[in-house]
């Protein structure tokens, strides 16, 4: 009977093949594992970035909205002034062109220089209605702007005055001067009486 024979296998080549090919796939692996911790870092690093671009982008808002609340409220407040200016400067139009349809109608203010021998006086007189009479040695600008309230005149309203004198009679030169001097003080008062001087002598010769 023969005996069998023995049938030795050498598995030392597969042993090489099964290591080169586990390396590979541990050199691979650890490729891919950077590849996707590099993109995972990238993808982290983007969202932070856009975290605080989003974050300097809402400062950037709110600075811009406080921006224009402050702009807004300048231009309220301008605008409200503008409207007030208006207001007032169409009221005192309509006050001057009331005063100078009244001139016009000669019912403006007339102040009338009277001299005799060695006194004077003026009367005052509104929409030819005499309202007052100055006498030398009185206070011309007290008896002037009792004058004009009496008149029913404010300090806000548009006066227009004409002071009618005659420069060749005898004293009139001292009293124009008072007059004069006293009407610039009742200018004061009212700051919106005008008036003018008429000389008679000059018109008559």
């Amino acid at each position: 009977m023969n005996k069998p024979q023995e049938i030795i296998l050498d598995f030392t080549s597969l042993l090489d093949v099964i290591m080169i090919i586990l390396f590979w796939f541990i050199i691979n692996y650890r490729a891919e594992s950077i590849k996707i911790r590099d993109e995972a870092n990238q993808q982290l690093e983007q969202a932070q970035s856009i975290s605080a671009q989003a974050e300097e982008d809402m400062a950037g808002l709110e600075r811009d909205r406080a921006a224009f609340e402050e702009e807004k409220q300048r231009w309220t407040e301008e605008a409200q002034l503008e409207v007030k200016r208006i207001s007032a400067t169409s009221e005192r139009a309509a006050k001057s062109l009331e005063a100078m349809l009244e001139f016009s109608m000669s019912r403006n203010i007339k102040i009338y220089l009277i001299t005799g021998s060695d006194t004077w006086f003026i009367d005052i007189y509104s929409d030819n209605k005499l309202i007052g009479t100055v006498r030398k040695g009185a206070e011309i600008r007290a008896g002037l702007a009792q004058a004009l309230e009496n008149a029913g005149y404010s300090t806000e309203d548009t006066i227009l005055c004409e002071f009618v004198f005659d420069s060749h009679a005898a004293g009139s030169y001292s009293a124009n001067t008072d007059v004069t001097e006293a009407l610039d003080l009742i200018s004061r008062e009212y700051p919106f009486l005008y008036y003018s001087r008429t000389d008679v002598y000059l018109i008559n010769n």
